[in-house]
């Protein structure tokens, strides 16, 4: 068997985006609160999958349209992707979509801001000055994904909280 440097299996990637205990048939009836819900539960790598996919999506959508701009769009993507991560992403993994969603946007202004700049030839300025001018542009939506994932992860921790509280208390 092939193993990568951190002992993993190369060709098992894919599983590790979904967390394979989501489905566990192995809770009480009584724990219908707290065990997890059937369905998906991203792992940390899933997490940031589902913010980045539909961001690089959208962006090459709009760079189509448009050839010289990123698209308006790409904030609105940004803050829907940054919940739905948030609400499918296990307990251990929501605080990355509430950490990532300026730093994904950032790796993919940087990728998709390359396309805007074909034919005009490589300056540092430039580049500067493109990724600063998006950054601030979509200042808004990164400010409102984080505040949704923010919103979705305490809401959900506290919801656990309480299935916890109520799990205990009946069975004292």
């Amino acid at each position: 068997m092939d193993q990568s440097a951190h002992g993993e299996d190369p060709n098992t990637v894919a599983t590790d985006l979904v967390d394979p205990t989501a489905n566990s048939a192995q809770a009480a009836p009584s724990d219908l609160l707290t065990r997890p819900r059937a369905g998906l539960s991203l792992t940390t790598r899933g997490t940031i999958l589902v913010i980045m996919v539909p961001l690089l999506v959208v962006g090459v959508f709009g760079l189509f349209q448009q050839a010289t701009i990123l698209p308006g769009s790409l904030g609105l993507t940004l803050i829907i992707s940054s919940a739905v991560a948030a609400w499918l992403a296990r307990p251990s993994a929501r605080w990355v979509a509430v950490v990532c969603p300026p730093l994904v946007l950032a790796l993919v202004v940087i990728v998709l801001g390359q396309v805007t700049l074909l034919g005009s030839g490589y300056s540092p300025t430039r580049e500067l000055a493109m990724f600063a001018t998006a950054m601030v542009s979509y200042a808004p939506a990164q400010l409102l994904a984080v505040g949704a994932a923010g919103l979705i992860f305490y809401l959900k921790q506290r919801r656990e909280a309480a299935a916890r509280a109520l799990g205990a208390g009946g069975a004292a």
